[in-house]
């Protein structure tokens, strides 16, 4: 990692301390200046989080695109809802991903992830280059577990903005969790590692920790351990998916975020696994109509009312003193 100069590790400082203090998560402090690489992109997030603010029926600007590629999984982790998913699976067509792009501008990033493993799609590279060629940034979510060094080449070689790998503990607890050998995936991220400073050494690498009651006593550790071979480091807290009373309206429905699953179904948040609150169709409809759409418009008020729908009620997150919360606003030691 190179080290940061004087103004870059002011401008930091100056981000956690916003973070904290205005947008109530302090880890996006530590990725602010990532996902806002330009003065524009700020103002813009820096408007939506004003319409949040403000409790707005709407927000300003699509920011960013999640599009679920597949929602296959080779694995069934004992914490994830959608070992269970009652919607049919599939794979996004290429055609159907890059009508969604060619559509999209000035997006900070196009997400290649929701319910599923991104690497098992056989055209993952297709949909990437695609994106690419339009001038959208690229970020994949992985377990990492199918990163043989000739697929981290294809994907690298296509235009990958940025990796994460999602690893919660360490040796027996992330045993226990994904159901696979920790060895294994620490073998993959240490490999592709080695492949990224070769082929783009400017490729970003980060690791999403899910904190429950099992992980949470191996943050520190992890930290050590992998803080310094990585960019970032996000420790979030498990859904837990219990009816209990929300205090807080969901930043996520003004942040500017849409997801696209395989089949093109657009939902407003990538908690509804099961596409409980479609808002359209991108087969058919435009992703800049739908930011602010009836539908939309809708999950909003109900939001700034204190009203919210029976999914966004059992939306809850494990309680830590230590973690931030992500979907209820909750900050860590409040």
């Amino acid at each position: 990692m190179q080290s940061m100069n004087k103004v870059e590790a002011a401008l930091h400082s100056l981000a956690r301390l916003a973070a904290s203090k205005v947008a109530r998560n302090r880890q996006v402090a530590d990725v602010v200046f990532d996902r806002c690489p330009s003065m524009t992109d700020l103002a813009r997030s820096a408007l939506n989080h004003a319409a949040f603010i403000l409790k707005l029926p709407k927000t300003f600007f699509l920011t960013s695109v999640m599009l679920e590629v597949t929602n296959t999984c080779n694995l069934k982790c004992r914490f994830c809802p959608a070992v269970n998913l009652k919607r049919k699976k599939g794979f996004m067509d290429v055609g159907l991903a890059g009508k969604v792009l060619k559509q999209c501008k000035n997006l900070q990033y196009v997400y290649l992830y929701d319910w599923g493993e991104p690497l098992l799609h056989p055209e993952l590279d297709r949909i990437i280059e695609t994106a690419t060629r339009l001038g959208h940034r690229t970020f994949m979510v992985t377990n990492g577990t199918l990163l043989v060094p000739e697929l981290s080449e294809k994907i690298i070689a296509a235009g990958l903005s940025t990796i994460c790998f999602s690893i919660d503990g360490i040796d027996e607890t992330y045993e226990y969790f994904r159901g696979v050998e920790y060895d294994l995936v620490r073998e993959n991220v240490e490999r592709f590692l080695k492949v990224k400073e070769r082929l783009n050494p400017d490729l970003r690498v980060e690791i999403n920790y899910v904190v429950s009651e099992l992980s949470e006593g191996a943050v520190e550790r992890f930290r050590e351990i992998w803080g310094p071979k990585v960019d970032h480091i996000t420790f979030q807290p498990m859904l837990t998916y219990q009816n209990v009373p929300r205090r807080r309206p969901c930043r996520e429905l003004w942040k500017g975020t849409l997801v696209v699953f395989w089949d093109g179904t657009v939902v407003a948040c990538c908690v509804d696994y099961e596409g409980l609150l479609a808002v359209g169709d991108a087969k058919k409809d435009s992703m800049n109509a739908l930011l602010n759409s009836q539908a939309m418009v809708r999950l909003r008020r109900g939001h700034a009312k204190g009203n919210f729908c029976s999914l966004c009620s059992y939306c809850s997150e494990y309680e830590t003193s230590e973690i931030d919360g992500r979907f209820d606003g909750r900050l860590a030691k409040e």
